[in-house]
């Protein structure tokens, strides 16, 4: 399975995906992490804040991906996922490697809203 996780340092699951450096897609298989490669979200730096990723340059950035696990996520972007067959998941887990091995366990604490509580 396929999973990709928005972030800034490659270890820690970023507070909102628009705004990530960058995506570690993970290959997982009942609970173990198999692979990970880094992908560059080519997202703007504009004054010191990160702008949001280009409509669906992260669908085909994403390709093949079963799953994303964010902390937030704007509707647009969930909707995005949705058509491109893509799971949005939602976690107030913040290590990257922690939560990928839960959702692919089935054990991840998930949240029922797109933003954690946090918004």
């Amino acid at each position: 399975m396929k999973i990709a996780v928005p972030t800034d340092d490659g270890k820690t699951i970023t507070e909102h995906f628009g705004r990530a450096r960058s995506f570690v897609i993970f290959e997982a298989k009942d609970g173990e992490i198999i692979s990970k490669e880094t992908v560059d979200s080519n997202t703007p730096h504009v004054g010191g804040k990160h702008g949001h990723t280009e409509d669906a340059w992260f669908i085909s950035a994403l390709e093949g991906c079963q799953a994303i696990i964010a902390a937030g996520m704007g509707r647009k972007a969930i909707a995005y996922f949705e058509q491109a067959a893509i799971k949005p998941v939602f976690t107030d887990v913040t290590d990257a490697e922690e939560a990928v091995k839960a959702y692919s366990q089935g054990t991840l604490k998930e949240c029922a809203q797109p933003d954690c509580g946090r918004h």
